[in-house]
């Protein structure tokens, strides 16, 4: 259920953001008993479920530059208080360089 309230609240006002723009962003959709499937994650991201495991926790909110993860979050508080703070923070870096 947190992951239907995160769409329809704060996902939709991320997704009609400025910032939105600026990112590469991917959702991955599954049930607690697909989560795990390979064919449930994008081939070039299968890497990160394979790293960190993952069985269950959403909504998930994973960063990801290049091969690292930057920051792995699990519950929809976690957006305002930690994922969408890092993510203005890193294109804030990204526009200074």
């Amino acid at each position: 259920m947190q992951c239907a309230a995160w769409d329809r609240a704060e996902g939709y006002q991320w997704q009609k953001s400025d910032l939105f723009k600026q990112v590469r962003y991917v959702e991955v959709h599954g049930t607690s008993l697909s989560w795990t499937a390979p064919t449930v994650w994008p081939k070039d991201l299968r890497w990160v479920q394979e790293k960190l495991g993952i069985t269950r926790g959403y909504p998930r909110f994973i960063l990801v530059s290049g091969d690292q993860i930057l920051l792995h979050q699990i519950g929809r508080r976690s957006w305002d208080e930690s994922v969408l703070p890092f993510i203005k923070q890193r294109l804030a870096q990204r526009t200074a360089q």
